[in-house]
């Protein structure tokens, strides 16, 4: 969960510090574009944690009311 909050500004500072030590031409629109798409990637992140957390409290559900 902590991984999907910082996951957009570490891999934008990784993007712009490549781009620069490569001496890549800076597109606002490139930028803009990665942003969005990264913000999507992380709320995806966010999710598929929630989701492995739920399957897992399944699981225990599961194998609890077997027990019973």
């Amino acid at each position: 969960m902590t991984f999907s909050h910082t996951y957009v500004c570490i891999t934008f500072l990784l993007m712009y510090g490549t781009m620069w030590s490569l001496n890549i031409h800076f597109d606002t629109r490139f930028f803009a574009l990665a942003a969005c798409m990264l913000h999507q990637l992380g709320l995806c992140i966010g999710e598929f944690g929630s989701a492995i957390r739920t399957l897992v409290n399944y699981l225990t559900a599961v194998k609890r009311i077997q027990v019973c």
